[in-house]
């Protein structure tokens, strides 16, 4: 064999860039021999063609391939071939596919895309697998109806049938927009991504219409699909990130728009960069910072409040960091890591780590302990609108009546009033009403009415306060306040309301026992049917020096203006009041209505009388009045009694009578000791705070009612169960007991008493909305939960 038999055979043997190992050539041509023979002579065929095969290739082996010596000089490793078509500039792309920048053509059979921002490629074929690349020689289809079919999980440009790359290509043509984004694919909008997210991330181009168009996609399609807002607010972050820090504080604030919660890789990136910055976070980071802490609540309340949690949780963010959170970070730094959404990039995370996807930031997360606050503010926000919450969720009742139940149950930093539900009708309301100052004065029966409130010649204390808690909803002060003088109000009432920004909803004990002294100095000082200066002036010199805050004075003198226009309210208040005081402390109030009545120089007939109903009402003796003015008394000097006419007086000063003597139908006093009585001041407001209102005080008379349960025996429940029903008492007190139930149970235990579940939960919620202001059991999927924060404690 000559030198061409020799070069043929190395070809044949051989691999593309690596030349046969002759070493082992006589072994294949032994076996190769072998085989061929065997067929023929089978066992003793094959042993035959080996020896046979084994010896001529050592033969050839020695013959024309000697050894050749190493010649350094001669050695060189030829360079990799240059590919026929150079990929894009400033692209990492190798092979066929070229980017379309924005504004420029390509051309696709008859159809024409003017659009850019694609990659394409001539063929059908590219050496780079880029699934967004549209190859110009696969076919679409351009005749009939063209019927949109599902797209896989990683949709590609190549992979589409016809009919799908005529929608797509369609939808490019069209701006890459919908009037309807919820008829669009997901797949579609996806796919062109992929080259958005391979321009952006590999080949660093910054054109700011690349991320301007992410950020319409996002807009446009972002509320039907999960993936793409994760996917393209991740890609936002990162690319703005690799800008550098001060171009990424530039940008994503606007990214917080996209997502109501942050991933956690944008999230990484956000802290670092306010850490990098020396930025103090802000709220409108930390409401997204919050639920990825541990130990923050997920609830329901969150989703029903709207933006009422978000507006919340930035007053008590603010109130907690006035001027922001200083952020720290750990001593190590931590990788950001991007997910690609293109199954192309991500097999380039698979297979290395590419730096074009991670990036490594100050790890501000690793120090959780700086967020403690944080988690207690979100949690609280929680349980403080988890009212609202289950007012929003009720559909019992009338959608004003539920707004109005959802309104007041609000955190009072968010209490506003014209987001009242109410809010217009009061403005009309209170616009055509009597005016005097800044005091308006109405009756209980108008405003009643407006809050749906039954017609009752006297309202219950609760529906009481119930009005009084409604106006201040609408940013006004009732007076007279039932939930500081304890008295309910009558329909036909009129009272005074005022603007404020402060309610009396808890009222200091100095406020609730200076008011009770009002209706005790109006109640006597009408008694002979005028109230004279002289006898409110005793109260007020009293309260001018001991009632020093405004709100409290403005509240005094309002309620004082309302008791006056109907003297009335005061006088029947009289006897409860005087009911509510302790026996021990009955003649010091009794010394001071009788320095009232004093106070002008004269006690009428008329005062004499209310006097003595006062004192048998205080279980004092009937000489009571004139034993305080005897001389064992050193508060009042001696008086005589005559008996006269009426005094006919009606509201006018008296005028000083210095040389007259004195009328003979009334008892006359040694003013100079009347001032004694003020030195009890502290005393007298003190006992008149601690009186219990009426239905305090009936509560404690009330015992536990005797009931008949389920089972047929007497049970006792406690007393706020006593307008439910008796049938549902039992079963309550056992939901109560387990606080939380399922399905199952609550079927057994409805069977149990002979009621049906669904009329269980709902009788028992209707009555405790009227009765402890809520649902007590609120429905969660297939379990039920007792909101035993409702149940009064004293039971």
């Amino acid at each position: 064999m000559g030198q061409n038999s020799c070069k043929l055979v190395s070809n044949y043997f051989s691999f593309p860039n690596r030349p046969l190992n002759f070493t082992t050539m006589p072994w294949i041509f032994a076996i190769v021999l072998g085989i061929v023979l065997s067929l023929a002579n089978g066992l003793p065929g094959f042993l035959v063609g080996a020896g046979l095969g084994l010896a001529g290739g050592f033969f050839l082996r020695w013959k024309f391939f000697p050894k050749k010596k190493e010649n350094n000089s001669k050695s060189h490793k030829q360079p990799p071939p240059v590919p026929k078509t150079r990929p894009p500039s400033n692209s990492r792309v190798s092979g066929d596919i070229q980017w379309i920048r924005p504004n420029e053509s390509i051309r696709i059979g008859n159809f024409r895309y003017d659009g850019g921002l694609v990659f394409a490629a001539k063929g059908n074929r590219a050496m780079t697998y880029e699934p967004s690349t549209i190859f110009l020689g696969l076919p679409f289809q351009t005749k009939g109806t063209v019927i949109d079919e599902e797209l896989g999980y990683y949709p590609s440009y190549e992979k589409m049938y016809p009919n799908q790359r005529a929608i797509y290509l369609e939808w490019l043509a069209s701006g890459r927009r919908d009037s309807d984004p919820s008829v669009r694919q997901v797949g579609y909008v996806f796919c062109f991504f992929y080259g958005l997210e391979r321009r952006l991330l590999l080949d660093r181009d910054r054109d700011p219409m690349l991320r301007a168009e992410v950020q319409e996609l996002l807009k446009m399609y972002g509320g039907q699909s999960g993936s793409i807002r994760s996917y393209f607010t991740d890609l936002l972050h990162l690319d703005g990130y690799n800008q550098g820090v001060e171009q990424y504080r530039s940008l994503w604030p606007n990214y917080l728009n996209y997502t109501k919660y942050l991933d956690g890789e944008a999230l990484k990136l956000i802290l670092a960069n306010l850490h990098q910055r020396g930025e103090p976070l802000h709220w409108t980071v930390a409401l997204r910072v919050a639920p990825r802490l541990d130990g923050t609540r997920h609830s329901v309340v969150i989703e029903r409040s709207g933006d009422k949690f978000w507006k919340l949780f930035q007053q008590r963010f603010e109130e907690a960091y006035p001027d922001g959170m200083i952020l720290k970070a750990a001593k190590r730094d931590v990788w950001s890591e991007y997910r690609p959404a293109s199954s192309a990039l991500l097999q380039m995370t698979y297979h290395s780590r590419n730096h074009s996807f991670r990036v490594s930031v100050p790890h501000v997360m690793g120090i959780r302990s700086q967020f403690k606050t944080l988690v207690s503010i979100w949690n609280q926000c929680i349980e403080d609108l988890s009212g609202y919450s289950r007012a929003m969720a009720g559909e019992s009742g009338e959608a004003n009546e539920q707004a109005l139940k959802a309104f007041l149950k609000l955190p009072d930093e968010l209490r506003k009033p014209d987001s009242h539900p109410f809010h217009k009708n009061w403005t009309r309301i209170i616009t055509g009403c009597e005016k005097e100052g800044d005091l308006f004065f109405l009756p209980v029966s108008v405003m009643a009415e407006l809050f749906g409130i039954a017609f009752r010649e006297k309202l219950t204390l609760t529906q009481s306060r119930k009005l009084a808690e409604h106006i201040d909803g609408l940013g006004y002060q009732l007076a007279p306040d039932p939930r500081v003088t304890g008295l309910p109000l009558a329909w036909n009432q009129e009272c005074a309301v005022y603007l404020t920004e402060k309610s009396h909803a808890n009222p200091s004990k100095n406020l609730v026992g200076f008011i009770r002294m009002l209706y005790l100095t109006i109640a006597i000082a009408d008694a002979d049917g005028s109230v004279d200066p002289e006898e409110v002036a005793v109260f007020e010199s009293i309260a001018r020096e001991e009632v020093t805050c405004d709100h409290e004075r403005i509240f005094l003198e309002a309620t004082g203006a309302a008791l006056l226009r109907d003297t009335t309210v005061a006088m029947k208040s009289l006897n409860r009041i005087a009911g509510g005081v302790a026996p021990a402390r009955r003649p010091l109030i009794a010394r001071y209505i009788i320095q009232v009545a004093a106070a002008d120089g004269v006690i009428t007939p008329e005062e004499h009388k209310v006097l003595k109903t006062a004192f048998r009402k205080f279980d004092l003796p009937a000489d009571f009045l004139e034993q305080q003015m005897t001389g064992d008394s050193e508060t009042f000097t001696e008086v005589t009694v005559v008996k006269g006419k009426k005094s006919n007086r009606r509201g006018e000063a008296i005028p000083s009578r210095p040389d007259e003597k004195p009328p003979e139908n009334v008892f006359q006093l040694d003013m100079s000791k009347i001032a004694s009585i003020t030195a009890e001041t502290d005393q007298i407001v003190k006992v008149l705070s601690e009186i219990m209102d009426e239905e305090e005080a009936n509560s404690e008379l009330k015992a536990e009612p005797e009931v008949v349960g389920g089972n047929g025996k007497d049970e006792s429940f406690p007393s706020w169960m006593e307008e439910l029903d008796s049938p549902y008492r039992k079963p309550l007190t056992k939901m109560i007991q387990w606080e939380e139930f399922s399905e199952k149970q609550l079927e057994e235990l409805a069977t149990e008493s002979h009621l049906l579940p669904a009329d269980l939960i709902s009788k028992v919620n209707l009555w405790s909305d009227e009765a402890l202001g809520d649902f007590l059991i609120e429905e969660t999927g297939s379990d039920f939960v007792i909101y035993s924060d409702l149940i009064p404690e004293d039971d």
